[in-house]
């Protein structure tokens, strides 16, 4: 089953200076027939990136601020 920290792992790979199109494959694989292989919370979580992935992929948004916002808003403040 897809847990929401195997979906963090991955993207805190590519906030940290992960090549984009790794990130994408990386994700798709987890991501794909998530309802079916993921707990909920992974569900929610896969949802939430790939709505943002649909505005950079339209222009909406740049990929700076899509790292920037998986940063913020899906990995959280970091320790210092």
């Amino acid at each position: 089953m897809v847990s929401p920290s195997q979906i963090r792992d991955v993207i805190s790979h590519y906030v940290r200076g992960g090549d984009a199109n790794e990130f994408v494959l990386e994700f798709s694989k987890l991501s794909f027939d998530i309802v079916q292989r993921g707990s909920p919370a992974a569900v929610e979580l896969a949802g939430k990136v790939e709505c943002k992935l649909a505005e950079m992929y339209v222009g909406h948004l740049t990929q700076a601020a899509f790292r920037l916002w998986l940063r913020d808003e899906i990995l959280g403040p970091t320790p210092v």
